[in-house]
């Protein structure tokens, strides 16, 4: 088995991969790579799906070839129909509405793109991505392995788990709760038809128990003068029927127990019926793990449904209000003591990226793919304005005033920081600055945080809009975090450097927090 499968296009990303390749071999990791062009043929196609197959994660090359590449789809589709760990790497940048969504959805590691170009970097991301966890990988491709073979050989019994070999397979799928790469839809049949299987076995040994048993009660009877070897051989036949029923209640709990596992994630409240089931036939480690796990998931208060992956999700101040994001294009509002939806906050034609609420909780404002940010009311979801930036389609970030009367925009191309009208979406001011990637007001709305790429962190006041404070010294390559403490005395910042910096609105530096790579969220 291979620790890694190499999914690329040739045509702009061969040299990369060679590179790759070899440095991930120079490392102890055996990789499975394509470097030849060849015609996708029958045999090729087998080749290719037993190499994605035998190796422990797949590895997809981001270009604007692989993500418009038939045979880079062919092969993320097996290897996300396998369940394999999917590690995407850029190589060189393409719009993320044109990256297949198994690969969108997930984080990247740049290689090369907007913010950096540091191979040894993404190469260190990467093996550290591949070894996560990895005897639970190793497993997963293991009894993936064994699960396809059998289902291509017509589901074989012969090639069925048993024994201890048995035993190992459930307690894979019985520690899985949680981890990924989950286990498979086919594995879980697997190691069910093998649990049956054995179950089979161990009814056929009753059954023989028991013809032995009669057989002997009739010899019994012909030989009167060798009674007491017939009684020893009762007995005998007692113990060995009682370890028979025990067995195949044992066998009965554990495949209740990874039936319950299986509805785990779609559905907790079955997963906790047969937990139950498993833990009345007998008392198991299997059973208890699934009660555990269906305990700890069926206490869900609320399911807040969209139709496609919610983006962020937050509480109004007051606790009584949930706004939502989402890759299906809209947003919506909640209730959050019902769940129920108050309103879909519309009029987005690309998905919103992320939503704030003013500190009253009277107005909610979306940012959004199509360059433009929308106010809407924070009780009833009722549209307010729409503000558009004639000359920027790409915004970073978005701040809203505590009264929710004043919007601020942060853009990345032309790097201006907009203050506009919440009720009629009018400019009222500009900061010029470049490539902005974050902003936030104080709690008392006196001062608006502004963080860019190269330039640092800076303090505005919002009642004359001059630049109060500047901290050049806490450049970084790029922002993810910015925001004030509730007191309004203290600022964070955090992102790219892998550093978070909390700072006094005077300037004192307070506290650093660091890590080996950039900080996606603080």
């Amino acid at each position: 088995m291979a620790d890694v499968f190499l999914s690329y296009a040739r045509a702009d990303s061969r040299d990369f991969v060679v590179r790759l390749s070899a440095a991930l071999e120079e490392r102890g990791k055996e990789t499975w790579v394509d470097l030849d062009d060849i015609a996708p043929a029958s045999s090729w196609n087998d080749e290719l799906r037993a190499g994605i197959a035998g190796s422990d994660s797949f590895c997809f090359v981001i270009s604007p070839t692989s993500a418009a590449s038939e045979i880079c789809r062919i092969e993320l589709d097996h290897a996300v129909a396998l369940g394999k760990r999917i590690l995407p790497v850029l190589h060189l940048p393409v719009p993320a509405a044109e990256v297949p969504e198994a690969v969108a959805s997930r984080n990247w590691i740049p290689q090369t793109g907007r913010f950096t170009d540091d191979f040894d970097g993404a190469l260190a991301t990467l093996i550290t991505a591949a070894e996560t966890d990895l005897d639970w990988v190793r497993e997963h491709t293991r009894w993936g392995l064994r699960a396809e073979d059998w289902e291509r050989r017509g589901e074989d019994r012969s090639l069925l788990a048993r024994g201890s070999d048995l035993d190992q397979a459930e307690a894979f799928l019985s520690g899985g709760g949680g981890r990924e790469p989950q286990a498979t839809e086919l594995q879980g049949r697997y190691v069910l038809a093998s649990r049956r299987a054995a179950s089979r076995r161990q009814r056929q040994l009753v059954i023989g128990v028991s013809v032995a048993l009669v057989v002997s009660l009739v010899l019994g009877v012909l030989a009167l003068l060798q009674r007491n070897t017939a009684v020893e051989q009762r007995h005998e036949a007692d113990k060995q029927r009682h370890e028979a029923v025990t067995q195949g209640a044992a066998a009965t709990s554990k495949a209740l127990a990874a039936n319950a596992f299986l509805n785990l994630p779609t559905d907790p409240e079955l997963s906790l019926l047969l937990g139950l089931e498993a833990a009345k036939a007998s008392a198991t480690t299997e059973a208890e793990n699934a009660l555990r796990s269906a305990l700890l998931d069926s206490q869900v208060r609320l399911q807040l449904h969209h139709g496609a992956a919610v983006t962020s999700a937050s509480y109004s101040p007051d606790g009584t209000r949930i706004v939502t994001t989402s890759e299906d294009g809209t947003a919506a509002l909640w209730d959050a003591a019902s769940g129920d939806q108050v309103s879909v906050l519309g009029g987005n034609t690309q998905p919103p990226q992320a939503a704030r609420w003013s500190a009253d909780g009277s107005r909610v404002v979306t940012i959004s793919q199509d360059g433009t940010a929308r106010v809407y009311d924070g009780a009833s979801g009722a549209p307010v304005s729409v503000i558009t930036d004639p000359d920027e389609n790409r915004l970073t970030d978005v701040a809203i005033s505590a009264d929710g009367a004043v919007v601020v925009t942060a853009a990345f191309v032309n790097g201006q920081v907009h203050f506009w009208n919440a009720n009629d979406g009018g400019l009222l001011g500009t900061i010029p600055r470049s490539t902005v990637d974050g902003v936030a007001f104080s709690p008392d709305n006196s001062l608006l945080l502004v963080a860019t790429q190269g330039q640092g962190v800076e303090l505005w006041s919002t009642s004359d809009g001059s630049l109060v404070a500047s901290y050049p010294e806490d450049a970084q390559s790029y922002f993810t975090t910015v925001g004030f403490s509730v007191d309004g005395s203290e600022f964070l910042t955090a992102g790219g450097d892998g550093i978070a910096r909390v700072r006094s609105v005077g300037g004192t530096l307070l506290s650093e927090v660091r890590h080996d790579a950039a900080i996606d969220a603080a």
